[in-house]
């Protein structure tokens, strides 16, 4: 009977180790790092570095586009991870972490329009990066390594369908509690202003607290009033909050690279604070 418990015991161990693991937990006795019977937990995890250049049909650099990096199964989002702008050269470099088998969405906007003469259409790619494939410089426990990407991005010259005058607003900024803590999983409301206007959901703040989106059309006539939700990923507790209504007036961005019926476009950075009641 003491045989069969133990036995039951181990076996017990033995699965409880196999989820533990599977969850990303461990125990690390120290060994190779001058400890002793140390408890180590921790997720693998991994630094991702995509860089490369952005060129037009005819192979020559194309300054001031903007690369954007976005988890993959986010798709149809407007969050994401890290961005840069290309140089003249054409040249951008892009670093973020995450775990170590990941998937990004590239996204490669001209953010100027017509301001460099010519103007590009939006090219989206993706890049993976998998242990089993790629290699991971200086891994060390938990952190599987630095994995970098070269990435070659050719533009196609943007071509104007529209009759009528328009212009594309971009919307941005971090969501952040009362003590400057930035917050994932909010939902960014457009309230309406009757039953008939349009109201809901326009961004959701990603990991980082970074919250995004873009209206694109003629310039709104009335200010937008935005209002933030925070999700029950963040506070699942009962926890009660307050969010000022934000009025956001397009009339008051500035635009620029237009040309013809395209008006240009407009970037506003609108910080959000939600406070706990």
């Amino acid at each position: 009977m003491k045989k069969l418990y133990h036995q039951s015991l181990r076996g017990i161990n033995y699965v409880l180790g196999m989820l533990l693991g599977w969850l990303g937990f461990s125990c690390d006795d120290g060994i190779g790092s001058g400890g002793g019977g140390v408890d180590e937990y921790g997720t693998p995890w991994a630094t991702f570095r995509i860089q490369g250049k952005v060129t037009d049909a005819a192979g020559q650099p194309v300054e001031g586009i903007q690369v954007r990096a976005a988890d993959n199964r986010e798709e149809g989002t407007n969050t994401y991870f890290v961005a840069d702008t290309t140089d003249a050269s054409g040249a951008f470099f892009l670093e973020t972490t995450g775990f170590p088998e990941t998937q990004f969405r590239l996204t490669a906007e001209d953010i100027d329009g017509y301001e460099h003469v010519n103007y590009f259409e939006t090219l989206t790619k993706t890049a993976t990066f998998s242990p089993a494939t790629d290699e991971y410089a200086n891994p060390e426990r938990w952190f599987y390594g630095v994995a970098t990407k070269t990435v070659e991005l050719t533009l196609k010259p943007y071509e104007e369908t529209r009759t009528e005058p328009y212009a594309r607003y971009t919307i941005h900024g971090y969501v952040t509690d009362s003590n400057g803590d930035r917050i994932p999983q909010v939902n960014i409301l457009k309230m309406a202003d009757s039953l008939a206007a349009d109201s809901g959901v326009v961004a959701t703040s990603n990991v980082a607290g970074y919250y995004e989106f873009t209206v694109e059309g003629p310039t709104p006539t009335e200010p937008y009033r935005l209002y933030a939700a925070p999700g029950e990923r963040y506070w699942n507790d009962g926890t009660t909050f307050s969010c000022d209504t934000l009025e956001l007036d397009f009339s008051t961005i500035p635009l620029r690279g237009g040309k013809d019926v395209f008006l240009g476009q407009g970037s506003l950075e609108l910080n959000i604070t939600v406070t706990k009641d």
